[in-house]
Order: structure tokens, then sequence, then C-alpha cells
């Protein structure tokens, strides 16, 4: 049946409303289970997503650690003797956790474990005689023991973490609902109790903005450390985590550019949708969302990179329908995704897509917006 001019000029001007509104999260967090790695937004606090199973289930999910310099992620997989450390990274998520070897088991009962801003690694335990320990995050054997001193003569309360404030340097600890200091020479010193906990706190981490998080069970707790006042977020959705780690100073510009040709009503349309990283840092786990709206069916993707899903992944790690999974942009690398729809509406279409994860805090986006965004973002594009 032929279709009217009137129709196919209508049809065509529509098409040319292709809007492109990235969005990325600010930063995650990352926190850990017995049976895996999630990661939940710093700014809500949930839902939570699992980034990675362990082939295993952990006998003890307590400890992790984010690396200052690079974001890789570090943790025990045991509170008794000889604990064996892990690292994972998150740059390349399918990839599976590494073992990188045993602190020996002098390290019994280690709880808590974090990175200095100086790339070193710390662990402590708990009870009388506690020790902080330097680890070599490369064989996981023990550089240095020191006794802790100060809070209590050294007998340390159970359970808690390490964290590291982003500008100021000082390693932080919680232990049952207090919040504590600790110094590269073993000395703690108590801060005071934290009001609001419903709960012990397992992990503890700091956003890029200096706010601390802490997680005394399935949802996140955000603590003004000036007047240790707790506040609750959003929960999480899956199992308390035992501990928290995140890299708060890192930092991923991404921009997003989308064109589309033959828009002929009746035929297929080429989308091309561009992620650029304009840095300074490395962007991890890039993913942009681009679901086709009624009106279009897909019929191919060809991502330069990465997979592009036009259905729901059920996983874990689960993915929304019409979710490209970038993965890695190096500062100043580009990726490119190009998808072919056949035009099968006869009603005014709207096209968007838009960065729906990153690991980084993107400087030109606005975390939790919808879209189209209430205020316009120079990290957005029109055809």
């Amino acid at each position: 049946m032929q279709r009217s001019v009137a129709f196919l000029l209508a049809l065509a001007a529509a098409l040319l409303v292709l809007l492109v509104a990235p969005q990325a999260r600010a930063e995650v967090f990352y926190g850990v289970t017995a049976n895996g790695i999630f990661s939940a937004d710093t700014v809500t606090g949930g839902p939570a997503s699992q980034l990675v199973t362990f082939s295993q289930a952990l006998a003890f999910a307590a400890t992790l650690a984010t690396r200052p310099s690079d974001g890789m992620l570090f943790y025990l997989d045991s509170g008794v003797a000889n604990p064996n450390l892990w690292r994972w990274d998150p740059a390349i998520p399918a990839t599976p956790p590494v073992l990188v070897g045993t602190p020996g088991a002098t390290t019994t009962g280690v709880i808590r474990l974090g990175f200095d801003a100086a790339g070193n690694l710390y662990a402590i335990n708990s009870g009388p005689g506690s020790s902080l320990w330097q680890l070599d995050p490369n064989s996981g054997a023990i550089l240095t023991a020191t006794p802790i001193s100060g809070f209590n003569g050294g007998d340390l309360p159970g359970g808690g973490d390490l964290c590291l404030h982003p500008t100021s340097g000082v390693l932080y600890m919680v232990a049952q609902t207090s919040l504590y200091t600790v110094t590269p020479s073993g000395v703690v010193t108590l801060l005071g109790a934290i009001s609001g906990l419903p709960g012990a706190a397992t992990g503890c981490a700091f956003a890029r903005d200096g706010t601390l998080m802490t997680s005394p069970g399935t949802t996140l707790y955000r603590v003004n450390i000036g007047t240790l006042a707790a506040s609750a977020m959003t929960a999480t959705g899956v199992a308390a985590f035992g501990d928290l780690a995140t890299a708060p100073n890192r930092n991923a510009d991404l921009r997003v550019a989308k064109t589309a040709s033959n828009l002929t009503p009746g035929n297929t349309v080429t989308f091309t949708v561009t992620v650029t990283n304009d840095g300074p840092d490395r962007a991890t786990d890039v993913r942009v969302l681009d679901l086709l709206p009624a009106g279009l069916t897909f019929v191919s993707a060809t991502p330069s990179q990465g997979i592009y899903s036009a259905t729901a992944v059920v996983g874990p790690p689960a993915y929304a329908a019409g979710t490209w999974r970038v993965g890695t942009l190096n500062n100043g690398a580009v990726a490119t995704l190009t998808i072919n729809a056949d035009v099968t509406g006869t009603t005014p279409i709207t096209n968007w897509a838009q960065v729906s994860y990153v690991d980084q805090f993107d400087p030109d986006s606005t975390p939790g917006s919808v879209v189209p965004p209430a205020v316009t973002q120079d990290d957005q594009a029109s055809v």
C-alpha cells in the first residue's frame, strides 16, 4: 500500500530528532560478600550490581581494598591461619580474580585491609596484641609487622575496616560502631562513637567529597566524620557487605555523540554511537545504553570494542536490554557502535543513548538524572 507523501515527510522529520545524553554514575563503591564482588552508587547506595561471582564461596568475606594508583581490588579469603591474598581488576570485569599469594599463619584473624596514600597495603587483626601488617601486593608476603598501640593498649574490638580519606590522606578505621584513625606506626586513636547505625559497621569507604560510607547491614550508611552522625541510603538489595572499598580520586570525562543515516521511512536506518574518554584517567567498565524505542526493530549491531546486547542479560553480572558493554577506555580513546534497525513505526520517534555506568567520576554528567535531562549538559548531542 502506498503511503502518503505527507506521512513520509513527517516520519522522516521525526527520525531527525535523535538525541543523545550521557549520564555516568559519579563513582562506585565495591562491596564483597561470600559469593562475589558488587558495585553500588556512591550517591544513592543502591541497588547494587554483582560484578564477580566467586567459583567457591569465601569462608570469610570481610576484607576488600582498592589500590589508589590503578583501582586494582585486593581481598583475603579467610579469617583463620594462612589466608590467601587475591586481586581483581575492575577494568576487565569478566576476568576472574587472580591468586597473589599468602601472608602466612602469622596473619591469623585479619579482619581489616586497606591502602594508604602511598600505596602501601595494610592489614589489622583484633583482640589483645593486635598488629598492623604491611603486605606485599605482588606476593602477599608480610613486609613489616608493627604492634598496635594507643587505644586500649592495642586490644582492638572485632569487626570493621580500614579506609583512606581522599584528600587528607588519613587512614581511618571502623570497628563495631566507633571511628578511629591509624598511623603507619600502628598508633590507633578513637575519634568517637557513630550515632544512628543499626549495628556494627563491617566496612568503610570514602567518596570523593570526603563523605564516609559504612556497611552495617544490607543498607549503606553515610557518616559525617565531623559530627559522627550516620544516615541511611538506599538498600543495596543484596546480602550484607562484609567490606567496602573505592578509589575516589579517579576522573574520566565521557562524551557521547550519535548520528543517523538512510532515514527513508520503511527502510533500514543506521545509527552510529561514539563514546570518547576526555580523561584525565582511564575509564573502566564503561556501559552505554541504547535501547531502540517502539517503531524501530533491531537488525544488527557492530561495536568497535565490547559487546552490544539488544536483549537483557540475566547474569550475573546482569545488563539491561540495549546495553553496550564498552569495557575500558584509556584517556583519549574512542569507541563506536553501529546499530541497524528497520523503521516500522508510524509515529514520531526519539531515540536516546547514554552512558549508564562507569566506575569513575564524570565531571560533566549528573548522577541519577533522567532523559531528557532537566538541565542541558555539554556531553549531549542531537542529529
